[in-house]
């Protein structure tokens, strides 16, 4: 044995080692966690669940461009007709649903459709389960 060794063994804690010892560190890193995932899914929840669906069954043929904004609020697409009318289609979107109201030429409803959303959570809790 080499002069000012000493016979102990050097015990080596990596990250992972300390987390688990230091309990007051798992419980604040666990509460964080907790917290970001409630406040995250609240927020989701209020803001980007509109009831499309429901309120689109209120539209009807014949309804002006006004009217429909009151009932579904402002679009986030409007497409305009590649003709020299005024007709196009306004899109509304959510995380479960989306919806397309088809204007003729004098601004007046030709048809609406809801449809399945293309979004980040339907397609993710679409591996998991049916959806509504």
């Amino acid at each position: 044995m080499m002069p000012g060794m000493s016979t102990e063994r050097i015990k080596r804690r990596g990250p992972i080692t300390l987390l688990c010892e230091q309990r007051r560190l798992r419980w604040t890193v666990l509460g964080g966690l907790i917290a970001l995932v409630v406040a995250s899914s609240v927020y989701i929840m209020l803001t980007e669940f509109r009831n499309l669906k429901g309120r689109s069954a209120q539209v009807v043929s014949g309804m002006t461009r006004a009217e429909v904004e009151a009932c579904l609020g402002p679009p986030a697409l409007f497409l305009e007709s590649g003709r020299n009318d005024r007709g196009g289609v306004l899109v509304w979107v959510d995380q479960l649903w989306q919806v397309e109201v088809t204007l003729d030429a004098s601004g007046v409803v030709s048809g609406c459709r809801c449809v399945y959303s293309h979004s980040a959570l339907r397609r993710a809790l679409g591996q998991v389960g049916p959806l509504p």
